[in-house]
């Protein structure tokens, strides 16, 4: 047996995993639909809900010229790809975006899903801190525990993870929270601000670190950004600036804003770091609006769906796309079939993201549109994420399927929570509801994008939450 190389190694010691990908390319964001539909008459009107939310009027969305996808009439020929086909798609995509080689693309993506299953069986445990993907091909990868890890029986796991990829795995001791415990520090916090007034979402980042964004008050209240090294907001893969500046308390404009906590379980300061924006014509935050990846409307507007989902309790089956997407009532069927009405079943806009399902009365197929020509099976679902791993979306309005980071394995967004954040964006007003997705694998529901550390980032709901928020799952061939 390969001999186990886990580096045990305190906060202070670890060395950085410097490595990062060329910058990726961003689009003007539109907002498709608001929260719930009593907003839909200011949608049309393109009227400000609250500060950060914009809702604006999108262009004639009920013909097919806002889609860019160019099939031929035969598209419903197009054979599903299966997963190995698949991932030598994405692998092609990822080796241009982030100029590796083919074979290390693949490699990567392969020891991905090595480092996914090990995770998940860590992830619900209340020592589990926060992981993270090797960055490159061959780069380590990280995991952070609360407490002391001589106590923590994950050698088993570990060991077939290193096994099977080479790779070494850094682990990072001694953290004060769990992801659990951020993450309800992270709701204590948005509460609290809430409460003074400040509109404010936060995301969870290794380290004991919280970052949040507030929205410079209109009142003329001043709020000061937390002042970090530039290397802390330039590089998404550098977790130990903010985790040292944590533990020498740099973050001065956090202590003063959360100062009086009424909070008695936690510290709501410690690792907490501010960063306020300029609300201007663009939102800091924004949702963007069978089979997964095709069009679905309203009588003004459209999304796209995600993937096929079944129902667990009789297996009734449908599909499933963004609960922001509100009113959608038409599926766009694949030629030469005419498109059919969609039945809502059920929405969920919280604890576990933004997601709901509907029915079609057709057959639904565990399938999806990756890209333009591009239909794959689903074969997988994605249940753990972790920083640096990389999911692609694809973009139905663009005709684009990109790939990119995970930046932030919880973050929350006007009143979604566990939502996934990405380094960068990539998607545009439309794409809401549609696939996020590797390989064969089903990954998220997109949401739209929000400022994190003064950069905009894509977020997606988890498709493994679907259990618990209606009660679905992704349908598998």
């Amino acid at each position: 047996m390969a001999t186990i190389r886990i580096l045990f190694t305190f906060l202070a010691t670890v060395a950085t995993i410097a490595n990062s990908a060329p910058a990726t390319r961003g689009v003007e964001e539109q907002v498709e639909d608001s929260a719930t539909p009593k907003h839909l008459d200011r949608q049309q009107r393109g009227e400000y809900l609250a500060p950060g939310v914009y809702i604006e009027e999108v262009s004639n969305f009920n013909g097919d010229q806002d889609d860019k996808r160019d099939f031929a009439s035969d598209e419903e020929r197009i054979p599903p790809k299966m997963r190995d086909e698949a991932l030598d798609q994405d692998a092609k995509i990822i080796a241009k975006q982030f100029r590796w080689g083919f074979a290390a693309s693949r490699r990567h993506l392969e020891n991905q899903d090595m480092f996914n299953k090990f995770i998940s069986t860590m992830e619900n445990n209340d020592m589990f801190a926060g992981s993270a993907f090797s960055r490159t091909p061959g780069a380590p990868a990280r995991i952070w525990i609360k407490g002391d890890c001589s106590k923590q029986d994950i050698d088993l796991g570990a060991s077939e993870f290193i096994t099977y990829t080479g790779l070494e795995l850094k682990m990072t001791c001694g953290m004060r929270y769990s992801m659990k415990e951020q993450q309800e520090r992270m709701d204590a916090i948005d509460k609290q601000l809430a409460a003074q007034g400040l509109m404010a979402s936060s995301a969870v980042r290794p380290g004991d670190v919280i970052l949040v964004t507030i929205i410079a008050p209109y009142d003329g209240m001043k709020i000061e950004s937390d002042r970090v090294p530039s290397q802390a907001m330039e590089d998404s893969n550098d977790f130990d600036t903010l985790a040292e500046a944590a533990k020498a308390g740099q973050n001065f404009a956090a202590k003063s804003l959360l100062a009086g906590s009424t909070a008695t379980t936690t510290d709501l300061t410690y690792g907490v770091f501010v960063s306020v924006v300029e609300e201007s014509y663009e939102p800091v935050e924004a949702n963007e609006h069978a089979r997964g990846g095709r069009k679905v409307r309203s009588d003004t507007h459209q999304c796209t769906s995600g993937f096929s989902v079944e129902r667990l309790s009789d297996g009734v089956t449908g599909i499933a796309t963004a609960a922001h997407c509100t009113n959608m009532h038409t599926f766009d069927a694949e030629y030469p079939e005419g498109d059919f009405a969609l039945y809502h079943k059920g929405e969920h806009d919280g604890t576990y993201g933004d997601m709901e399902w509907k029915t079609t009365g057709h057959v639904e197929l565990p399938e999806y549109w990756a890209n333009v020509n591009d239909k794959r099976y689903v074969n997988y679902r994605k249940t753990s994420f972790s920083n640096n791993d990389i999911v692609c979306v694809y973009s139905r309005m663009q005709g684009t399927r990109d790939c990119d980071y995970v930046y932030s394995t919880s973050t929350s967004q006007q009143g979604s929570k566990k939502l996934i954040a990405m380094d960068g964006y990539h998607t545009t007003g439309g794409d809401s509801g549609g696939p996020w997705s590797y390989s064969t694998t089903a990954a998220g529901i997109h949401k739209g994008y929000k400022t994190i550390w003064f950069k905009k980032r894509n977020t997606f709901s988890r498709v493994s939450y679907l259990d618990e928020a209606l009660g679905v799952q992704v349908l598998l061939n």
